[in-house]
């Protein structure tokens, strides 16, 4: 056998060592648990009372790092996601008016229709939908902001 296999088969088995001990550090026999590392877009959740109404938003930070988010990575015009990761939602604990037209009491996933001077913000039904298409659209209730 080679020098170089033999170095390579005493570190293999070295490190099986220390490998095989590493479940030994805890005195107490508890397991490891998974390091829950936090993702690039944070999430956050805000929460307000108006009268007598809860209102929650929960919403993950879209990462931007140097880029044009509006009108290029996100282009005016068409139904955005709101939010990163996932979906970003607003919770009514009543029902509400937006805009004097009635929104029941419930969880929404938020998108909207960004343009440069004015955007529409759509409460959807479907709160965990990745995207928008035309036929979820049609579920929607619009308001303009």
């Amino acid at each position: 056998m080679s020098n170089a296999w033999k170095c390579a088969l005493g570190l293999a088995v070295g490190l099986g060592v220390f490998a095989g001990s590493a479940g030994a550090q805890f005195k107490n026999g508890s397991q490891a648990t998974e390091l829950n590392i936090p993702r690039l877009s944070q999430r956050g959740t805000v929460s307000q009372r108006i009268g007598l109404t809860d209102i929650t938003i929960a919403y993950h930070r879209p990462e931007v790092g140097g880029r044009e988010i509006w009108g290029k990575t996100v282009p005016y015009g068409k139904v955005w996601r709101a939010g990163a990761n996932e979906n970003t939602t607003i919770t009514f604990s009543d029902d509400v008016s937006i805009e004097g037209k009635p929104l029941a009491a419930g969880t929404y996933g938020l998108h909207t229709i960004p343009d440069k001077d004015q955007w529409t913000i759509i409460f959807s039904k479907n709160s965990t939908s990745w995207a928008a298409s035309a036929t979820t659209r049609k579920k929607m209730r619009c308001a303009s902001a």
